[in-house]
């Protein structure tokens, strides 16, 4: 079997941000304005072909693929005068006066090329299956000045990666599985919120290891996995307001999931994980030890639905989410508390014309709670209120 993609995206950003930082544990907060006008191009292609054929006992299901990624983008960007609020005593302000921007000049690039080889090798009857490949990665980058075009920094890096898979069924309902991957990625960029925003740091090498079972009895099944993911710490210098890349994050967690039907009517879908994001190598092991930005120690979701027997077609669904604490800062000395969401939902299916309808209608966050829901890349993320949703597909 031969394959083929390509798709391309363009994105044009006219935006006033206000991105506020954290002063104090009393709420003080300071944000500088941003005013950004920018694009981003994006072409891509991949190209491939599988087949499976026999030696001896063993079959082979071979993949050779290749594909190419290149992105561009350009942006204008004014800082505007710092303005002082609080968390809890807001201070309204006048909406700033905003410069005229002309042309957008270029200010990164980026290439992206991958050959991959993989042959799955399978024995009795499947029930045994060893996955071996290659991928040769080259990963280019160039960020621009602005104003002059000139090249600021580059880099062009390839390398070869191993992938290491095993997976064994001693019984028809158990799988036991295992895989080792490496992987060449683009360096993180600079958030538009920082001084040397759209700079773009160099690619690094990540590797993840994963063990796990898979048990499944009837129409349910469960999940458990142990991983380690290795990846750079990138953050904000809080005083220069300087993106960059400091030490490693290294993420060991432990994930279960429940899945399938308890009854005919009732189905359950959800799982816990427990993450241990540790920071290593950071400069002059100032923060060697403590725990990564918007990393929760416990997560949790558990869902279900019920096809309720007074009317046919109508499902009736809930959940609940769970985060434990998480830091802000690297330092680890400010916190966001832990918090927890509950959603309710219903779908009708029926027919118009001979064609499937379905309705649904949703309640997130039914008790209305106050909460922040992440600090990713050191910032704040306010939980959404009670949220009310209601959609309606039709198949024709």
């Amino acid at each position: 079997t031969a394959y083929a993609a390509a798709g391309a995206r363009r994105t044009d950003l006219d935006s006033l941000q206000t991105s506020w930082v954290l002063q104090s544990n009393a709420g003080l907060i300071a944000s500088r304005p941003h005013y950004i006008n920018a694009y981003d191009v994006t072409r891509s292609g991949e190209l491939g072909v599988r087949g499976d054929f026999q030696t001896g006992g063993i079959r082979h299901e071979v993949t050779l693929s290749g594909s190419k990624y290149h992105d561009e983008y350009g942006q204008l960007s004014t800082r505007l005068t710092t303005i002082f609020s609080n968390l809890y005593e807001p201070v309204e302000v006048a909406r700033p006066v905003l410069p005229s921007y002309g042309d957008i000049p270029k200010t990164a690039e980026s290439d992206l090329t991958s050959f991959a080889l993989a042959d799955v090798l399978s024995v009795w009857g499947d029930r045994v299956q060893l996955t071996l490949g290659a991928r040769r990665q080259q990963v280019g980058s160039t960020n621009f000045n602005g104003a002059t075009g000139a090249i600021t920094s580059e880099y062009d890096k390839s390398r070869v990666t191993p992938t290491l898979g095993l997976l064994v069924k001693p019984w028809q309902n158990v799988s036991l599985y295992g895989s080792y991957i490496e992987g060449l990625q683009q360096g993180p960029t600079a958030p538009n919120t920082a001084v040397n925003a759209g700079e773009v740091f160099p690619p690094f090498q990540s590797k993840q290891i994963e063990v796990g079972v898979k048990v499944e009895h009837g129409d349910i099944g469960a999940t458990l996995s142990a991983f380690q993911i290795t990846q750079p710490n990138g953050l904000t210098d809080p005083t220069t307001n300087v993106f960059g890349v400091d030490g490693e994050q290294r993420n060991r967690g432990i994930e279960l999931n429940l899945f399938g039907a308890v009854t005919e009517n009732v189905r359950l879908l959800g799982g816990v994980m427990y993450l241990d994001a540790d920071l290593v190598k950071t400069q002059g092991g100032t923060n060697d030890g403590n725990t990564a930005v918007a990393a929760p120690r416990f997560q949790g979701v558990m869902g279900a639905e019920w096809d309720t027997p007074f009317l046919h077609g109508l499902t009736l669904t809930g959940r609940g989410i769970y985060s434990s604490a998480q830091y802000l800062d690297a330092a680890n000395t400010l916190e966001l508390p832990q918090w927890v969401r509950f959603d309710i939902g219903a779908r009708y299916r029926l027919t118009l014309d001979g064609n499937p309808v379905t309705i649904r209608a949703n309640v997130e966050n039914l008790l209305d709670n106050d909460y922040w829901a992440s600090a990713a890349r050191e910032t704040l993320v306010q939980g959404a209120p009670r949220t009310f949703l209601v959609s309606t597909s039709f198949d024709f």
